[in-house]
């Protein structure tokens, strides 16, 4: 019988996790321009993340009108960033500070979330292809970034992302999601950003295919954000606190009455 009882448990334990990995999924908040970073922020608070916003590209360490640093955030936040045909050179990132890349046509405008103001930012300049890779020391449950005055019409391309169990956009893909197609900003920003329930994002892959029949669209990349997992503290629930308070009360009064008993016996001896 205690075999089969064990049998019994590892199969419960067995079909317990595989109804959590069945429930994981990756959430993604692409599709409200004027509200998308405050829902991604507020998903993630009620799933007890903890947000890291120091990837702003403001470190004396980059300089700007230089390459990115490839290291520049390892150290302290565990961050790695990757890319490929971003710069006018088309070979790594510049880090420019302005205002953003200015366009012209506001026809059919979607609102934006607010002016952008002058900073660093990572430049791509350009109408050509470009990747951007975000890799974590530890997977996270969040990321997110912002773009600079992205210009896509209706017949144009679309930028991706694509989250990864691994670094460097290896692993298993976590899903894939497109942003707006019909969307221009003026020096505004647009956040795209994803979360995953099982909190296993191992890096983040921005692909831009080039901006179609639009022609040249230079787009910046800023305040890329994380969030790590950090679990609640755990408390009982009242019937437990309840039951604990009963027993530590019967164990003592146990030893009260078995010290009464002693008492007792020691007087009537004497």
């Amino acid at each position: 019988m205690p075999t089969i009882r064990r049998v019994l448990l590892v199969l419960g334990i067995a079909f317990v996790f595989s109804i959590d990995s069945a429930s994981a999924a990756l959430m993604n908040f692409v599709n409200a321009p004027s509200s998308n970073s405050t829902n991604w922020g507020t998903y993630v608070a009620s799933h007890h993340g903890v947000v890291n916003t120091n990837i702003d590209f403001e470190k004396p360490s980059i300089p700007v009108d230089q390459q990115l640093n490839p290291d520049a955030y390892l150290a302290s936040d565990g961050v790695t960033l990757t890319t490929a045909g971003f710069g006018s050179a088309q070979s790594a990132g510049d880090i420019v500070f302005n205002a953003g890349p200015s366009g012209v046509n506001t026809t059919n405008a979607i609102p934006g979330e607010g002016l952008y103001s002058p900073s660093k930012y990572l430049l791509k300049n350009s109408a050509g292809t470009g990747s951007l890779t975000i890799s974590f020391n530890n997977p996270v449950m969040a990321v997110g970034f912002f773009i600079i005055d992205l210009f896509r019409r209706n017949d144009d391309t679309q930028v991706t992302i694509e989250a990864f169990t691994g670094a460097n956009g290896t692993g298993a893909s976590l899903g894939k999601v497109a942003g707006l197609q019909n969307n221009f900003q003026t020096n505004n920003i647009y956040f795209m950003g994803v979360s995953s329930t099982a909190n296993e994002i191992g890096s983040l892959v921005f692909s831009d295919p080039g901006a179609g029949v639009s022609g040249t669209d230079s787009i910046g990349i800023d305040n890329i954000e994380f969030a790590i997992y950090s679990a609640p503290p755990v408390i009982p629930e009242p019937s437990s606190a309840a039951l604990a308070v009963l027993g530590a009360f019967g164990v003592a009064v146990a030893a009260w009455q078995r010290q009464r008993r002693l008492k007792l016996s020691r007087v009537t001896a004497g």
